[in-house]
């Protein structure tokens, strides 16, 4: 009763309405350190492969050799869709289904990194420093989680976190956001899988994208008026290179990095002439 007693104190407490649910939402800070231990994953691959092909168990290798393990493809596909299920129920304000999801995950992330990883890798948890790194934001996402768990799913869901102030920087980020691919599409779609609405798919995008307008257009009209200049009057050549010589630079970049980094690390393009040869009769 004792060791069983907190669990179920908490658990009632986030299922009472009269505890103030929806004061506060943290998914955002749940999201962001979840994003750092998915990264964590794949640059630091090496502390989680297997010991035989720990040496070589380097993104750029398997780049270079056009060749994806399969457990490194497991364990970056059951990552995202750790996100995707997290981001539905928090859409569906499921705090029931979020607190057994909490659980679960608290419990099999720790067998796993304190049994099955050490096993896997033949190195103890104590020196493993990628792994410790991301025990430690996971660690950090389960209290943020916890805390959420704890004020209830918030009840009204508006904007995302750059939207909440307008201003040029927050606009500039959340075009970046917005220009990833395919991120904006996901999101949406769950948005809209998830939500109570009247609206089809295709009325949901258009709201969406005239929402989106209407934010980046605010944002560059509160710059103006904090800097404003007579009508009429010309941009300035400096204001011109440097914004447009930037973007130039920055698509052209996004063009080009890919075939240019393809070209060095491609083994495909090495030479690999025949040394011997044999003749047989069949």
């Amino acid at each position: 009763a004792r060791l069983v007693g907190p669990f179920r104190h908490f658990y009632q407490a986030a299922l009472n309405p009269s505890s103030g649910a929806g004061r506060k939402d943290y998914y955002t800070i749940m999201f962001f350190f979840d994003v750092i231990t998915f990264f964590i994953t794949i640059f630091g691959w090496s502390s989680f492969a297997e010991h035989s092909t720990a040496e070589s168990a380097d993104v750029t290798n398997y780049i270079s050799q056009n060749y994806i393990p399969k457990t490194f493809l497991a364990m970056m596909i059951i990552s995202f869709l750790l996100l995707i299920v997290d981001r539905i129920l928090y859409l569906k304000k499921w705090i029931r289904g979020k607190f057994i999801f909490q659980i679960v995950l608290l419990i099999t992330v720790h067998i796993w990194i304190f049994f099955i990883l050490p096993d896997t890798t033949n190195r103890s948890f104590v020196d493993n420093p990628v792994a410790q790194a991301w025990y430690f934001f996971k660690c950090i996402y389960f209290a943020v989680s916890a805390m959420q768990i704890a004020a209830g799913l918030p009840t009204r869901i508006l904007g995302q976190f750059l939207t909440k102030s307008t201003n040029i920087v927050t606009a500039v980020l959340f075009l970046g956001v917005q220009a990833i691919p395919f991120l904006l599409e996901l999101r949406e779609l769950l948005d809209w899988a998830c939500t109570d609405t009247v609206l089809t798919i295709m009325h949901w995008l258009k709201v969406q994208d005239i929402w989106a307008s209407m934010f980046v257009m605010k944002s560059f009209r509160g710059h103006e008026k904090r800097t404003p200049r007579k009508l009429g009057t010309p941009v300035k050549v400096l204001i011109k290179l440097l914004v447009g010589g930037l973007g130039v630079t920055g698509i052209i970049f996004i063009l080009w990095f890919p075939l240019v980094l393809m070209s060095l690390v491609n083994s495909t393009s090495v030479a690999n002439p025949p040394y011997t040869g044999g003749v047989y009769e069949g």
